[in-house]
């Protein structure tokens, strides 16, 4: 299902009579015959034009700057995620301020609710209290896993991200991107607990589970004078005994990312 074509309108519409030999000139030619504009002058920039042929069958779509140049092939359209039914009920918060709209047609939101409501798609319902299975405190996240090898690491997404096929990490070169690359990144965060030395570091979660483990080291080298930590040392973890760990953060590295700060644990952020 998709959105309908209405919604998305453009300034005007053409007819041309053939789509292999179109100029600018013919699109304001066609505007001018069908008494929609009555010369170039009164063309503004930015407005649009949706160039049919003489079957009626898209061209494309034209923006005016001073001519006009063709941006999409026809007017967008926007596929759903989900879809409401005439007399599905939408709730949009604002922070903790609830309100709830009746859709009158069968449509696929975008998440833009001003688009729907000045087109007459929603209603403002007559219900004023605060639907009582919706939490105003509430975040849905989603959570990511990696397995390797038998074990399983979890990670929280912390912001909205596309992860690329591809990423620049330390001394420059560029790998296959993987969580623990976009932790590094920002965009996740591993669910740890804090062990110390004289602690098993066991699997809490279920068999062959390592989401206690933080797979890679850090060695914090401190000035036995000054007693605070001077420089900063992460070796990555390896998938092999006789691998040799990168070391994805150094004192100087030109790397803009340094190491993941898991502070007492993560379970319970």
């Amino acid at each position: 299902m998709e959105v309908k074509k209405t919604i998305f309108q453009t300034t005007y519409v053409a007819s041309v009579t053939s789509a292999s030999s179109l100029v600018p000139s013919d699109i304001t030619n066609s505007l001018v015959q069908n008494g929609l504009i009555t010369s170039e002058s009164d063309l503004v920039n930015g407005q649009t034009v949706e160039v049919l042929d003489q079957n009626g069958v898209d061209i494309g779509v034209y923006v005016w700057s001073s001519s006009w140049s063709f941006i999409s092939p026809e007017i967008p359209t926007f596929r759903d995620m989900y879809r409401f039914a005439p007399g599905d009920v939408a709730s949009f918060r604002n922070v903790s301020d609830i309100r709830t709209y009746v859709a009158l047609e069968h449509v696929t939101p975008i998440l833009d609710l001003e688009v729907y409501y000045d087109n007459g798609v929603f209603e403002r319902s007559n219900l004023s209290e605060t639907v009582k299975w919706i939490d105003p405190a509430y975040h849905l996240e989603d959570i990511v896993f990696d397995e390797r090898f038998g074990a399983t690491s979890f990670y929280r997404v912390t912001r909205s991200f596309t992860p690329p096929a591809q990423r620049t990490v330390w001394n420059g070169s560029v790998r296959a991107s993987t969580p623990r690359i976009e932790e590094i990144y920002d965009n996740l965060l591993k669910f740890v607990c804090l062990a110390t030395c004289s602690e098993s570091i066991i699997s809490r979660l279920r068999d062959n589970s390592s989401s206690v483990k933080l797979g890679t080291c850090q060695i914090n080298l401190a000035s036995k004078s000054l007693g605070s930590k001077t420089d900063t040392f992460v070796f990555e973890s390896t998938d092999y005994q006789s691998q040799s760990a990168n070391i994805s953060d150094f004192p100087r590295s030109s790397f803009e990312y340094g190491n993941v700060d898991y502070g007492t644990g993560t379970l319970a952020l």
